[in-house]
């Protein structure tokens, strides 16, 4: 049985390869404009971040889903990038 993390990945490869089937057009016509997939189909299109995040969070809650600005690679991030953790006693003043 799939975990929920491993459940959200597979629906994010899906809501993926529904932008994908749209990439060409999205960017001919709306390039930099953000998009909301869920269950695989385009949602909305939204001119700024928030609009279309707050439309996510209103119609679907958590998710999952997908929100993506137009044309726009995601940059590849190595995950010990993310987050480095501070020693209490060298953070103090």
């Amino acid at each position: 049985m799939a975990t929920r993390e491993k459940e959200g990945s597979v629906t994010l490869d899906k809501e993926h390869a529904a932008y994908e089937a749209l990439r060409e057009e999205l960017e001919r016509d709306r390039k930099g404009d953000w998009v909301i997939f869920h269950d695989e189909k385009l949602i909305g299109i939204y001119e700024n971040f928030q609009d279309a995040a707050q439309d996510a969070l209103d119609k679907y809650g958590l998710g999952p889903y997908l929100i993506k600005q137009i044309g726009v690679p995601v940059p590849a991030v190595r995950p010990f990038l993310l987050y480095t953790p501070v020693n209490e006693d060298e953070s103090s003043p």
